[in-house]
């Protein structure tokens, strides 16, 4: 970690001519190309066709990043009010996973009835692959120096240059690398879904549909939740608390309802019957003395 704690880093890659190619737009590539891989790996045991399979995780990335940057505009109307050009410089950072997530799954509800799948059957296909692209992605917040959290003294604590402190820690050297945690705690839940999806199969078990999915919401709520601790940057607020926070705790909820539905459905409860009284046994025929004959 100490490349992170001694260097401050240059948010353009390399330049071509007059274009400056920027390690935001780097790590975002990397992340979905990745994401798309890892699906694809995937898909390949559930024989979806690979054109329209494609056809659709383009369209998604694609709608889902701009729903991505419209939720970060909307968290910020006073200053994109007063700066309506800087709505566009998406090279600058400034795109909202929760907007894109959102978005993402009202796509895939289109998608899943063209592909003629249960959507949860779809997600589930996706989960491992989005969780490893937005792990990947976040590293270009780390040359953008945008999502960094309060000072530290902690070894690993990263440089800000002083222009993008904020007023209040100007004085401050390190904060915490809130992309960092973020990151590492996204990759560890790509391990976590694969290993478990590569236990089911070994087990040649057939995985219950949206298992995949809300172990995607639980795990991804659980890492943005702790995440958001770290921060504080601008972002609006419900009674008091950071609105992430809330949409995080919401995703926590939503895998844990998602699961508790799933095992309910797939392991029911046996049902006890009633204590039921046949007829014969309410009324019991009179025992008579059998007749002797002879």
């Amino acid at each position: 970690m100490d490349f992170l704690h001694e260097t401050l880093p240059n948010a353009v890659a390399f330049t071509l001519g007059n274009i400056s190619i920027s390690w935001y737009g780097l790590c975002l590539s990397l992340g979905m190309l990745s994401a798309y891989f890892i699906t694809y790996l995937l898909s390949r045991k559930r024989n979806i066709p690979l054109g329209r399979l494609t056809d659709l995780l383009l369209l998604t990335a694609f709608l889902g990043f701009i729903g991505a940057r419209l939720y970060h505009v909307l968290n910020e109307p006073v200053y994109y009010w007063q700066h309506p050009g800087d709505i566009f410089q998406i090279w600058q950072g400034g795109l909202a996973i929760h907007g894109g997530i959102l978005v993402g799954l009202l796509v895939l509800y289109y998608g899943a009835r063209r592909l003629q799948l249960p959507l949860l059957r779809l997600t589930d296909l996706l989960a491992p692959g989005v969780l490893l692209g937005l792990s990947i992605g976040r590293w270009g917040n780390y040359f953008n120096q945008e999502l960094f959290g309060r000072p530290t003294s902690l070894p690993w604590g990263i440089p800000i240059a002083e222009s993008l402190r904020p007023e209040s820690y100007i004085n401050a050297s390190y904060f915490h690398p809130v992309f960092l945690y973020e990151s590492l705690i996204d990759l560890f839940g790509v391990v976590l879904l694969l290993g478990f999806i590569w236990l089911e199969r070994k087990r040649q078990n057939d995985t219950a549909i949206g298992v995949v999915t809300a172990l995607f919401f639980l795990l991804y709520g659980v890492g943005r939740f702790a995440a958001e601790l770290f921060r504080f940057d601008a972002t609006p607020h419900i009674i008091g608390i950071r609105l992430p926070l809330i949409v995080s705790a919401l995703f926590i909820l939503l895998g844990f309802w998602m699961l508790i539905r799933i095992s309910q459905k797939r392991y029911p409860l046996p049902v006890r019957p009633e204590h039921s009284t046949l007829k014969s046994d309410a009324n019991p025929r009179p025992n008579y003395p059998r007749s002797h004959q002879g």
